[in-house]
Formats: C-alpha cells, structure tokens, sequence
C-alpha cells in the first residue's frame, strides 16, 4: 500500500509538473495530476490504519 501510495504521489507530482510544459491540453494534465496526487494521499488514510482502530475511538467504550 505505502509503495503504490508513494509511486501514485510522485505521479501526480509528474504530472503537475509536465502539465506546465506541454503546448497540448496542459489543463487536462494539471486536472490529471491533481486527481492522481490527491489519489496517493487518499489510499493510506482510506485503506491504512491498524485493525481496531475503530474500536479505540468508540464513544461506547465502557471502560473509561
């Protein structure tokens, strides 16, 4: 998960970046990238966390 996170992070990076420089459709890229870029940021807070974690958070716990 970290891996494809960070390969999709770069990416969208790429792409903002290389989006500046074409003469063709540069919105297309720019829009690309954003959506590739926030992608990355978004599967790990999504996907990652510890199993349980929602159990630690539970506004139901009894033993506090």
């Amino acid at each position: 998960m970290f891996i494809l996170s960070l390969l999709l992070f770069v990416g969208g990076m790429a792409l903002l970046g290389l989006a500046i420089s074409l003469p063709v459709a540069p919105g297309v890229f720019f829009a690309l990238g954003i959506l590739v870029l926030s992608l990355g940021i978004a599967l790990p807070i999504h996907f990652g966390g510890t199993p349980g974690a929602a159990g630690r958070w539970s506004i139901s716990r009894k033993d506090s």
